[in-house]
């Protein structure tokens, strides 16, 4: 009796558990690649909030040294962008090359001199310094993101 079911049975069973482990395996797969994706997906949203923040910074930067005298919130709010984005790549170091060397000179460019002075005069040619620096961080966070 058990002969005449052994042949159909054997199989059968291969062709489960095949099919049981095939499915699991799809399963393991899909969900390392879905983890994978949701965190390249939060590196590029964070890449991009990055990216407005130096443009910001930026754009604060290059007004500020169009006048002379210090204005205390524009000030303000250059300091507090630079933190971000110093303590940003400061985490992140393992997707920077160059990332301190970038966020150190364009700190530099923003709030060296007389930043924060009542004596401060306006600095044209730092508009131009600043531009270069500010686009050489982008370049660098647009490399981290193709990684």
């Amino acid at each position: 009796m058990i002969e005449s079911w052994l042949p159909i049975a054997v199989p059968a069973a291969i062709g489960s558990a095949a099919t049981i482990s095939t499915h699991f395996l799809t399963s393991v797969i899909s969900r390392v690649f879905a983890d994978r994706d949701a965190k390249r997906s939060k590196l590029n949203s964070d890449l991009e909030f990055l990216e407005r923040t130096i443009f910001e910074t930026r754009d604060a930067a290059k007004n500020y040294w169009a006048e002379d005298g210090d204005d205390a919130a524009v000030s303000s709010s250059i300091v507090g962008r630079l933190a971000f984005i110093g303590e940003y790549i400061g985490e992140n170091r393992k997707i920077w090359q160059d990332g301190e060397k970038l966020i150190n000179d364009f700190d530099d460019c923003c709030t060296s001199g007389d930043f924060q002075s009542h004596r401060k005069k306006a600095e044209l040619r730092r508009a131009t310094e600043i531009e270069v620096s500010a686009y050489k961080l982008v370049l660098a966070v647009r490399r981290a993101r193709q990684r």
